[in-house]
């Protein structure tokens, strides 16, 4: 019996709203909000992972999608 059997969807479509759980990497642990997603790249940005310029500015981090857990839809 796979995942397709059970009826349950083994992967989702992330979108902006989401609350996700990064899984793997530096941040790993964290829970965010999605606050932009870029389709082309599969990558996503999340509200406070941010990093720090060297002018002290804060830039937001690209986080690959397979690299993230769904937990909480829109």
């Amino acid at each position: 019996m796979n995942a397709h059997t059970k009826g349950k969807a083994r992967s989702t479509r992330v979108k902006e709203g989401m609350t996700v759980k990064v899984v793997r990497g530096q941040h790993k642990g964290k829970q965010a909000k999605v606050s932009e997603v870029n389709t082309k790249k599969s990558t996503v940005y999340l509200e406070g992972i941010e990093a720090t310029r060297r002018d002290g500015q804060k830039a937001p981090i690209p986080i690959h999608t397979s690299n993230l857990f769904v937990e909480a839809q829109k």
